[in-house]
């Protein structure tokens, strides 16, 4: 099991960045994600996104067309 108890473990970042998930199929990927996000306890949160960054030079460039085309269950569709 990659992830084992997460509610006691999942503010342990050092314990969190050992861990890792190989999967080549995005639909099971998507699913485990899901279920591994289920098990973080307290409320979920959504927070909006933006399509701006402040420092140009410091930043990698990607157009917004390829950062609002990712679909994930746990990102929002942007319009």
């Amino acid at each position: 099991m990659v992830y084992p108890n997460i509610p006691k473990n999942f503010k342990d970042q050092d314990w969190l960045s050992h861990r890792a998930i190989l999967e080549y199929i995005n639909d099971l990927f998507e699913k485990l994600n899901v279920t591994i996000q289920k098990q973080f306890p307290g409320q979920e949160y959504a927070y909006k996104s933006t399509d701006c960054i402040l420092n140009d030079d410091e930043a990698v460039q990607y157009p917004i067309e390829f950062l609002n085309s990712i679909q994930t269950p746990d990102l929002q569709a942007t319009t």
